[in-house]
Parts: C-alpha cells; sequence; structure tokens
C-alpha cells in the first residue's frame, strides 16, 4: 500500500497521491481519528483534480460530493480491476458511514480508592483487572478505606486552591440509519457513471410468497408459507435446511424490524408490482404495512434460498451477492445475454447471527470463481444497493 501527501501551507491547497485508496480506507475503517473529513482525507483525498493521480482536498464540499469523488477516483484508479470491483459494494458502504459518523465527549469517571465492589472504586477497577477472590479484597479493604478518607481530605483541601477540570474521552456513537434524503439527492451536480462492480450469481428465483404486510397480518398467510417448504422440498436433509433459514427470516420480520427490509425495493419504476406465482396467499393488510409498490415478498430461490425481494421480481430473476455486505441485487437477464439491476433484496444465509447473509470468502469472487460476474451501474444505483450495509459500533 502507497499513499503520498504533498502538502502546501495550512491555507494553500494539499494535494494527496494514492495509490490503492479502498484498501487504505477498508484497513482503518475504526482507528480513533475523531474528526471525519481528515480520516477520510488521510487515505484518499477529495475530487479528480483533471492531474491523473492527484486529488486535492476540499474541505469546503458536502459530504455527498466528496463521497461522489471517492467513489469517481476508486473506479478510475490504478488498483487492479478485479480488487477493486469487488471492493466497491463495501466501500461505498463504508465511506458514507465515515463521513456521517458523529462523534462525542463522555465524561471519564474518577478513579477513586472506595470500598469493596462500589462503582468507580480503586478496587472496583484494580479487581476487574486481576482475577482478585473475595477474601484478597476483604483483607485490603480496611486499608483501603482508610487511604479513601485521607483522598477525599486531600482532595478537599485542594478545591480551595484549585477548581479540579472534569476530565472527558472522545467516543463514538453508534451507526444510525442513513438518510437516503441525504445520499440519494438526485439535484446533485455530478453523478458517476459506468461504476463496475464485481457480484456473485447464487441461483434464480423459484416461487415468490407472501408479502411482508401480510405475513405481520395473517397466522394463515404464515401457515400457508411454512406448508409451501414441505411441497417445495421433499428431501428431508433440504427441508431441514430450509425450515431452519426460515426461522431466521421470520426473526427478521415484525413491527420492530422495519429498519432491515427499508431498503428492499424496486430501482425501476413502472414495473407489475407482483409475480403470478405469488398468488393463493391472504390479502389481510398490517397495520403498519408499506405501500404496495415497496412491500416486499418472501421467496424461495435454487440452492434452498429464502429472503425477500421487492413487488417487482418474477421467477427466474438472479440473485447476486456481494463481498463483505449484506445486500443483494436482483438481477434481470436482456435478450442480449446482459445483466442490469432491477432492485435490491436480502437473503438469509446459515448461522447464529439475525441478519441478512454477508458472503466473507473473497475468494469466490474471482476472475476464475462460478458465478462470478461484472456489472456496470452509475452512482445512484450502487449507494441504493449499499445504504445501511455497514454499521459500526460506539465506543464501549
Amino acid at each position: 500500500m502507497q499513499c503520498t501527501c504533498s502538502l502546501k501551507s495550512n491555507r494553500g491547497r494539499k494535494v494527496i497521491k494514492i495509490e490503492v485508496c479502498g484498501i487504505a480506507v477498508i484497513s482503518f475503517e475504526n482507528h480513533g481519528i475523531r474528526v471525519n473529513r481528515p480520516k477520510i482525507y488521510a487515505f484518499i483525498g477529495i475530487a479528480n483534480d483533471q492531474s491523473k493521480g492527484q486529488l486535492p482536498v476540499d474541505y469546503a464540499k458536502f459530504p455527498l460530493a466528496v463521497y461522489q469523488d471517492i467513489i469517481a477516483f476508486q473506479n478510475i484508479s490504478a488498483l487492479e480491476p478485479t480488487e477493486k470491483r469487488v471492493d466497491m459494494v463495501y466501500l461505498s458502504g463504508l465511506v458514507r458511514r465515515l463521513l456521517s459518523r458523529k462523534s462525542g465527549l463522555r465524561k471519564t469517571p474518577v478513579i477513586q480508592i472506595g470500598k469493596l465492589w462500589e462503582a468507580g472504586s480503586w478496587i472496583n477497577k484494580f479487581c476487574s483487572e486481576n482475577d482478585c477472590s473475595l477474601e484478597y479484597v476483604a483483607n485490603m479493604s480496611v486499608y483501603y478505606i482508610f487511604l479513601d478518607l485521607l483522598s477525599s481530605f486531600k482532595n478537599w483541601l485542594l478545591s480551595f486552591f484549585v477548581k479540579p477540570k472534569a476530565d472527558f474521552t472522545s467516543i463514538w456513537y453508534p451507526s444510525e440509519p442513513e438518510s437516503a434524503e441525504m445520499w440519494l439527492n438526485k439535484s446533485s451536480e455530478m453523478w458517476a457513471e459506468d461504476i463496475v462492480i464485481r457480484g456473485v450469481i447464487i441461483g434464480q428465483i423459484q416461487h415468490i410468497g407472501p408479502s411482508y404486510s401480510e405475513i405481520l397480518a395473517s397466522a394463515e398467510a404464515t401457515k400457508k408459507w411454512a406448508t409451501s417448504l414441505i411441497d417445495r422440498f421433499p428431501k428431508k436433509e433440504e427441508l431441514d435446511k430450509a425450515r431452519s433459514r426460515n426461522d431466521r427470516l421470520m426473526s427478521l420480520l415484525g413491527p420492530s424490524a422495519d429498519f432491515r427490509i427499508q431498503n428492499i425495493a424496486s430501482f425501476e419504476a413502472n414495473m407489475p408490482s407482483q409475480d403470478p406465482s405469488s398468488q393463493g396467499f391472504s390479502k389481510g393488510t398490517a397495520k403498519n404495512s408499506l405501500p404496495s409498490r415497496d412491500n416486499p415478498r418472501l421467496f424461495i430461490g435454487s440452492n434452498v434460498t429464502l429472503g425477500l425481494v421487492p413487488p417487482n421480481s418474477k421467477t427466474g430473476d438472479f440473485l447476486c451477492q456481494f463481498w463483505n455486505s449484506t445486500a443483494s441485487a436482483l438481477l434481470r437477464q436482456g435478450a442480449d445475454g446482459t445483466y442490469r439491476v432491477i432492485g435490491r433484496l436480502g437473503i438469509v444465509g446459515d448461522g447464529e447471527a439475525i441478519d441478512w447473509d454477508m458472503p466473507m470468502d473473497r475468494d469466490a469472487f474471482s476472475q476464475t470463481s462460478k458465478g462470478a460476474t461484472d456489472l456496470t451501474i452509475d452512482i445512484l444505483t450502487l449507494t441504493r444497493l449499499s445504504l445501511d450495509t455497514v454499521n459500526l459500533p460506539g465506543t464501549p
């Protein structure tokens, strides 16, 4: 990884030359630089300045423009084509998170020499770092209670001469749902076209079931969906896998789980709202149901794939996943054999995590891997695919 910086004066223009910006940002995604933009600029720089390989840093730009510049630069960078295409969906989500991540200050608790397990006491801290026995703590408690009194008296005396300053620590707040209004602003002056991303096609839709709202509103629809698994998977091994994945799918649904499905939608307007294969389920309406044009539907795909698809889905549509991302794309093949992205879906996988499946095997996205395919999209589609796919934890 090579990152070389050429800096002028503080008020002059800064130029950063970077060979592999995507790798740099991903490698340092959670390091503790508290201000968002310097962290981004330190590894990427901003805006293509018509001088190949050099990017001027512009602190006056809004986060959306910064994000667009980074993706545009990554798309034309000198990085090996396959590598940058594999990274692109994850990188786009990560860059937006780093640009919008919120920080704050937390008051650092004063460590006192105190009684036994009193919160904030010296003994409490000491024994949380060193496996203390209760007998050990009991033997030392009288001594430290005495020291606690002396310490309190000292602090009381000093308070007449020196006003103690509160000690604060910089912290990160946990990620919040991303703002579509902020990142999908079509009035922006520049939208990068012809961005190439690498995905893996894992199968096709074989059956489309009830909508999300119907599952919430009707026990009959839920029961009928579970019964359909028996008809679709006569082999015990496949049925067991389907039931296990369906349990995780049901755990993702519910009134409190809307944030997990809000980005599952069609990317194309004026398309049919449902596939004929979805007929036969109850048409109940949940109190918090989504509009029909945005109401995702349960589906069964090849290779015992289950999840949610947008309402414009049809049997035969292709399912495409991306490296290190919970987002999946719904593809439709044209007469010329090329694929176009028509929506975003969610796929449940194996394991204990109650979340959409996230492929982590990078080798599965190599040039020779089965199902690996390159898709050419614009930055608007890339953003819709990657919204809320990167969630950074807060400072413990």
